[in-house]
């Protein structure tokens, strides 16, 4: 269950950002704790799952949960877009597509989860970085569901951010990242591709927030583990946005190793009612 993942990578990823810096490597404390809690992508993730088992609306679901939890926790864009309804798409690559649509990969067919997956990060992020980091969170969480190797999962995503063909300056990066920011096309060059290893993320990333930033990360920290609790331990030992990490690495190990005995648990703990009880609804508890 992909959003399940997702929700509680989200939580258990939201109280790492206080850990001091040389603490990030120590594994030896309480996961779920009294300075966690679900964020808005927890709140965004459900809002999806509403979607997809409703009308398809993407837009008015994410708003109406928006406005249900202003307080959870969104960027500065997105609370603009969501109480401002005059306001289109703002061609962003951030993240946020890609943390909410864990539900697409794992309730729709490996056919359908492309093009749904696009269509739930266009009404916010239509910058084609972004909708290709919905889409290729949503994909690898199907192919999780389905039972694919570890190796086809990592080869799909290496396929979405090849590492470059050749060397290339701090600078060059810098450069092809405006330029196709303002071309508003897919990039082309990616200075965090899924080849890098964590050791190599760990020295050079510094909590990046849009998809080429990390997506590519969440799948390799998913990769380079054992289990979902193992994989949430490498996510916040990074200096990276680990609530967002957590979510997308989280909704892939969730679908490959399958159901954990204390999520009824967690999830108790940190959603409230209504929100619990969507999860209900829907089957997914």
């Amino acid at each position: 269950m992909g959003i399940i993942g997702a929700i509680m990578g989200d939580i258990a990823g939201s109280g790492s950002e206080t850990f001091a810096e040389g603490a990030r490597r120590i594994y030896d404390y309480t996961m779920f704790s009294d300075i966690n809690r679900a964020t808005g992508g927890s709140v965004l993730s459900i809002a999806c799952m509403e979607a997809c088992n409703t009308d398809m609306n993407f837009l008015k679901w994410y708003r109406q949960y928006y406005n249900e939890y202003p307080n959870a926790g969104y960027n500065e864009r997105f609370k603009e877009w969501a109480t401002e309804y005059d306001i289109a798409s703002y061609e962003s690559f951030g993240s946020d597509c890609a943390i909410r649509c864990s539900y697409i990969g794992q309730h729709f067919p490996r056919n359908k989860v492309e093009e749904i997956a696009a269509q739930s990060a266009k009404c916010t992020h239509n910058h084609p970085e972004g909708i290709k980091g919905a889409v290729t969170i949503a994909m690898c969480v199907r192919m999780a569901e389905d039972g694919s190797p570890k190796e086809e999962i990592m080869n799909y995503a290496k396929k979405m951010y090849p590492k470059p063909t050749k060397t290339h300056s701090e600078d060059d990066f810098k450069d092809y990242a405006l330029t196709e920011k303002k071309l508003f096309k897919e990039m082309t060059v990616y200075r965090y591709p899924c080849e890098m290893s964590t050791e190599e993320y760990r020295g050079t990333i510094k909590k990046n927030t849009c998809c080429q930033g990390s997506v590519p990360v969440a799948i390799r920290c998913f990769y380079d583990t054992d289990s979902f609790m193992d994989c949430m331990y490498l996510v916040n030992s990074m200096e990276i946005d680990t609530d967002a990490v957590g979510a997308m690495a989280g909704a892939i190990c969730e679908s490959y190793y399958g159901r954990m005995p204390e999520e009824r648990e967690v999830l108790e703990r940190y959603l409230d009612k209504n929100l619990y009880s969507k999860l209900e609804q829907y089957g997914i508890i």
